[in-house]
């Protein structure tokens, strides 16, 4: 009896080993199986950055557009023309100007005042300093006449005429009378370049306050072009090669660093400065050809890899999803994958 179970334990073990064979070469089969899809199937992610072109349109308009506004408040009145909508200037035209009769009236009462604090003053230096010295503060007193701007404060190498100067508080009521002279532009505008008017807002004669805007006007001596482009491809860009703009007759090429840019949404407008000596007239439509290179963050990948923008990546369970940049025969130009991952049919 003792025998015969010895003998089922020997049989049982025997069927015990033979099953764990069998699984064991089974399990060996599907991986070598799974081995051979993947050598198969898989496709390894390589980014890398790639040579593109953007075709676009761009206008070649005036740049440097200016809002006129004075700091100052007052009654408007005319420069030296009559100024409306495509009205010309030139450089340091007098364009406008507010009444200032009562400011300037402020600035020669200060100036006279100020003219007596330096006769008064020069009676007190001249028993102190050379007449060699004192002629330098009568050339300044005579500065302080009604139709002259105030001149530079003498220089003082004298300690006594320095003590003098500063009780007498000379060079404080100095920086004021000329803080005061300074003001005084403020009531009139010089045009600060040629120039056209776009528009006005505001008449002669009318009251206005601080800051008000009256008139837009814009630069002659220079024009823009300006055009806009996808925010996605904007971003892209890593490296400008080349960006030429042409009109069928004549071609420039544009310095991607000198570009303004203004993001709006999903688009963004880049604007570039055009010299006056170029021909290209205002209004006119230049086409745009930008070559670049792409920040490293694309992959090109068998068509037949990518279902309803998503991928399976190798080792993981949950489809990841890309975007779709480019079709182009059996291949897709994606983003949105890792460098080196795997990813399967």
């Amino acid at each position: 009896m003792r025998k015969n179970g010895i003998i089922f334990l020997v049989i049982l073990l025997f069927f015990a080993v033979l099953f764990l064979y069998i699984y064991s070469n089974s399990q060996t089969k599907q991986s070598n199986q799974l081995t051979a899809n993947e050598k198969e199937f898989a496709f390894r992610i390589d980014l890398k950055s790639l040579d593109s072109t953007l075709n676009l349109e761009g206008k070649i308009g005036y740049s440097d557009t200016v809002d006129l506004a004075f700091k100052v408040k007052g009654i408007l009145e005319a420069g030296e023309m009559d100024i409306k909508a495509g009205t010309k200037f030139k450089k340091s035209q007098l364009l406008f100007q507010i009444n200032n009769r009562l400011a300037f009236l402020n600035y020669l009462q200060s100036k006279n005042h100020y003219h007596s604090e330096i006769l008064a003053a020069i009676l007190l230096l001249e028993k102190i300093i050379s007449s060699d010295e004192l002629l330098k503060w009568k050339n300044f007193a005579n500065t302080l006449q009604e139709n002259q701007l105030v001149t530079v404060f003498p220089s003082i190498v004298d300690s006594e005429e320095q003590s003098t100067v500063q009780n007498l508080g000379l060079l404080k009521n100095y920086n004021s009378l000329k803080s005061i002279e300074a003001g005084l532009s403020d009531y009139f505008y010089l045009a600060p370049y040629d120039g056209v008017v776009v528009g006005l807002t505001a008449k002669i004669g009318q009251n206005l306050k601080v800051n008000q805007k009256i008139v837009r006007f814009v630069s002659t001596d220079k024009k823009s072009l300006r055009f806009a482009m996808d925010s996605m491809d904007y971003n892209r860009i890593s490296e400008v090669q080349k960006i030429l703009i042409s009109n069928g007759n004549a071609n420039l090429l544009l310095d991607w660093d000198d570009r303004q840019m203004k993001s709006l949404g999903s688009k963004v407008v880049l604007t570039f400065s055009i010299e006056k000596r170029q021909k290209f007239a205002i209004g006119e439509i230049l086409s745009v050809k930008i070559s670049y290179q792409t920040k490293k963050i694309f992959a090109v990948v068998p068509r037949k890899m990518v279902q309803n923008s998503s991928v399976n990546v190798v080792g993981s369970k949950i489809k990841t999803q890309v975007e779709v940049i480019q079709i182009y025969g059996d291949s897709m130009l994606i983003c949105g994958l890792k460098q080196g991952i795997k990813i399967a049919r």
